[in-house]
């Protein structure tokens, strides 16, 4: 048997309020409205059961008396079909209500482990109110892939998982360098965490346990189609990217010349020599007279240089634009610049304490195969981070 656990390496000093409540909410409905009920009988003079006996009679192909089919059924059975989300019947409160039920203890327990230990990130990494606005948005729009497949389908459809594969696609895209904790049990001869790369752990959620069955078993009763379809739009968000980053400043802006302040005939000169003087404030003040152009001329080294600096003067947003347009300028540049600016922005996030996305530009800008000293330095910023110095 193989159980992820956990994943690391994860945010330090954070703690993930929404995706905690997330969980918390689904278990309190299961406890509280969905195991009560599975214990109880239907009302077989109630609409909604006669509608659920109906639904059965025609998935069965079965003319079964009423009563000899509730003796099978509980409460939450006609619970589950009146509540879920029906492509044939669709309800827009159905739509909703539907992430938050699950078909049993098993279907419950798998979707929160997995909301547990991807969550915590995505939330980090998106904020505390984006991350709950696009979770329920990734749910609905897995819900509805799910419909464009089984338009006629009368069967209700419950459940967390599309909206957890967003996560999952999401986590998958933005910490590719991430592991995740396995238990592995084979009684008596093996128990024991091994690491697992979490890109390996979750191709193989996305193609052998929902492509696979998908394409050989159309008769299944999950729905493939949900997980599919919100691992997808997961990955489509997060290839959106890095412009979701929560500027904590507005960007910065060329300021206008004071009246006073005599003409710059070439402010990236300018901008050199104040870098070389090693004063920040001259360097901002410097920066502000360039132009778009000028900056298209900085080497990878000084974009790296400003960005950080920018950083260190509150400037966070206007640091982590200029870092993430230089490694688009430099997307075909030597390895050495990609590492150099993969470095610069892993120090960013550790500065940040975002230790996690720390990780996977560190890691990246390792395996550029820099130079000896460029080399060290990236492991100086590595050894800062638990999960690494932990394998070494």
């Amino acid at each position: 048997m193989f159980l992820p656990i956990g994943d690391t390496p994860n945010p330090k000093r954070f703690t993930p309020y929404v995706n905690y409540s997330l969980i918390a909410l689904n278990v309190v409905l299961y406890l509280f409205v969905s195991l009560p009920a599975s214990f109880q009988q239907p009302d077989p003079s109630s609409a909604q059961f006669l509608e659920y006996i109906g639904f059965l009679q025609t998935l069965m192909g079965t003319n079964l008396a009423p009563e000899a089919l509730a003796a099978h059924i509980s409460a939450y059975d006609v619970f589950i079909y009146t509540h879920g989300f029906k492509p044939a019947q669709p309800e827009l409160t159905d739509l909703f209500f539907s992430l938050f039920l699950h078909g049993g203890f098993g279907h419950l327990a798998g979707n929160m482990l997995f909301l547990w230990i991807y969550g915590d990130n995505v939330e980090h990494r998106l904020g505390r109110i984006p991350y709950l606005i696009i979770y329920m948005a990734w749910g609905i729009l897995a819900t509805l892939s799910y419909t464009l497949l089984s338009l006629d389908s009368p069967a209700p459809l419950v459940g967390a998982s599309g909206a957890i594969s967003g996560v999952l696609g999401y986590y998958f895209i933005l910490f590719p360098k991430n592991q995740v904790k396995v238990f592995v049990f084979f009684f008596p001869f093996i128990m024991n965490v091994i690491l697992v790369p979490a890109r390996l752990v979750l191709g193989v959620y996305l193609v052998l346990e929902n492509i696979v069955p998908a394409l050989l078993g159309p008769g299944s009763s999950v729905a493939y189609g949900a997980h599919i379809g919100g691992f997808v739009f997961g990955l489509a968000f997060a290839l959106g990217g890095e412009k979701w980053t929560r500027p904590a400043h507005k960007p910065f802006r060329n300021p206008k010349p004071k009246a006073n302040t005599p003409s710059i005939k070439e402010p990236l000169q300018n901008l050199r020599v104040k870098l070389g003087e090693l004063d920040d404030s001259r360097i901002i003040e410097a920066l502000g007279m360039c132009s778009p152009e000028d900056f298209k001329q900085l080497s990878a080294l000084e974009c790296a240089t400003l960005s950080e600096l920018l950083l260190r003067q509150g400037l966070e947003s206007s640091a982590f634009s200029l870092i993430k347009r230089s490694l688009q300028m430099f997307s075909n540049g030597t390895p050495e610049e990609l590492a150099q600016l993969y470095l610069s922005f892993g120090r960013m996030r550790l500065t940040q304490d975002q230790e996690t996305m720390a990780y996977q530009h560190l890691l990246t800008a390792l395996e550029q195969d820099p130079s000896d000293e460029l080399r060290n330095e990236i492991i100086t910023a590595l050894n800062k981070i638990d999960v690494y110095k932990r394998r070494n």
